[in-house]
């Protein structure tokens, strides 16, 4: 039985892809020569011409920047706190120990470009009386603080801050609800910052404002302020140019990989095909025709020893492998193999077949092919031409042989000639 994973089923991948390659010897030869125009095309529009793309680019860039603090100074000395202590951005303050309080509001610009504005902020303590769904039944606004200031750079900062007392603030809710004549609801106490910018950034005018908030939570014994209501805005300014197309180091090599490889595979092709390389000879030819047809019909032969005593049975002699094979499939038997033999046995006859190819394994060593020659063959009859002058290996046998049947038909003459001078004397 023939062992397809070693070196017999490796010479019969050979063989087969010799033949396989001459058959189709011109369809592959074309794909690899598409592919290598689809590559050069590839390595134009890389390389070459890569063209144009449009990208928008950031130019320039400003953006606003708020935020809220506070403060209380400690005025009656207590176990907790000290007298005279400042407390900073507590989430509580107590009404007894620090009844006045100092919120401070901040602002500024960022600018990649410069810039020069006019700033005016002014601070604004609002009152809102609303019921359960969310409803404003009441409102009222009251300015505390004002600050302006001209040509503000980029990155300065503008404080504005105010001082207020707790209880007093609870005071006055209670005495808009006594003027209401109602304690409907609940009351909301907000301090905005209301900020206007007009100037120039980035060399571009602008004109904008901005208000922010941040909630006061006012209770009978603390007070505290909740979290503040803070956007920043960053806006940029962009333009758009044409940029040549950047395809990346993956297509920039790969697309020459796609255009060398198989150029240089269509020319080793090409050589190899000069040098005959694809070509079976009439013993591998046969050889290979043999291991197809006994790796197909493997299922149905088994290797064994046949006795001595075979001649004497007169078997009946098959013509081919698949023959004694489709015997074997019609009778329900297998085929004994005993080297080159292959036998079958039935109760009313036997059969054998004996294969006169050569082994995969003996024409792959003898005709292994050589590159590193350049022997010419000549084309009309496809012997070989040592002397590369057109002169095959049978033109110069048949020279040979004329010459010494021409020595051969001389030299009697020769001998002729000697004995008649010799008469003549």
């Amino acid at each position: 039985m023939t062992d397809s994973s070693g070196g017999g089923g490796r010479a019969t991948d050979r063989l087969r892809l010799r033949r396989t390659v001459r058959r189709w010897f011109v369809p592959i030869v074309a794909v690899l020569l598409v592919v290598a125009a689809l590559g050069a095309g590839t390595v134009y529009a890389t390389h070459v011409e890569p063209g144009e793309t449009t990208e928008e680019r950031v130019v320039s860039t400003w953006s606003d920047r708020a935020e809220f603090s506070h403060s209380a100074v400690v005025q009656r000395d207590t176990a907790a706190f000290s007298n005279d202590v400042v407390l900073r951005n507590r989430p509580a303050y107590y009404t007894r120990v620090s009844p006045d309080a100092t919120l401070e509001y901040a602002s500024g610009y960022t600018a990649s470009d410069g810039g020069s504005l006019d700033v005016e902020t002014v601070l604004k303590v609002r009152w809102e009386g609303t019921d359960g769904d969310g409803n404003v039944l009441w409102r009222v606004t009251e300015p505390v603080a004002t600050s302006a200031w001209t040509d503000v750079a980029p990155d300065e900062t503008r404080r504005v801050e105010t001082t207020f007392n707790a209880t007093e603030v609870n005071d006055r809710i209670e005495t808009f609800q006594e003027e209401l004549g109602s304690s409907r609801g609940s009351v909301e106490t907000v301090f905005v910052a209301q900020t206007s910018r007009s100037g120039e950034i980035n060399g571009q005018s602008i004109q904008h404002s901005r208000t922010h908030s941040i909630p006061l939570d006012h209770r009978e014994s603390t007070y505290g302020f909740s979290e503040p209501s803070i956007e920043t805005v960053s806006r940029e300014r962009t333009e758009t140019e044409t940029v040549p197309v950047d395809y990346g180091p993956i297509r920039e090599a790969g697309s020459v990989l796609l255009t060398v490889v198989p150029l240089l595979g269509a020319l080793g092709m090409a050589l190899a095909r000069r040098k005959r390389v694809f070509e079976l000879s009439d013993e591998e030819s046969a050889a290979l025709e043999h291991a197809l047809a006994r790796e197909e019909f493997d299922e149905w032969i088994t290797t064994g020893t046949l006795p001595t005593s075979l001649s004497n049975s007169e078997p009946v002699e098959v013509a081919s492998f698949e023959g004694v094979v489709n015997v074997a499939i019609d009778s329900g038997r297998r085929v004994i193999e005993d080297g080159d033999r292959y036998f079958i046995s039935t109760p009313e006859l036997s059969y054998l077949y004996v294969n006169d190819a050569p082994s995969i394994e003996s024409v792959s060593a003898s005709t292994e092919p050589d590159l590193s020659t350049d022997d010419d063959y000549d084309e009309a009859d496809g012997e070989f031409d040592p002397a590369g002058n057109g002169q095959t290996a049978a033109s110069v046998a048949a020279t040979e042989e004329d010459a010494a049947e021409e020595n051969v038909t001389t030299e009697p003459s020769q001998a002729r000639g000697v004995d008649d001078d010799h008469d003549e004397r």
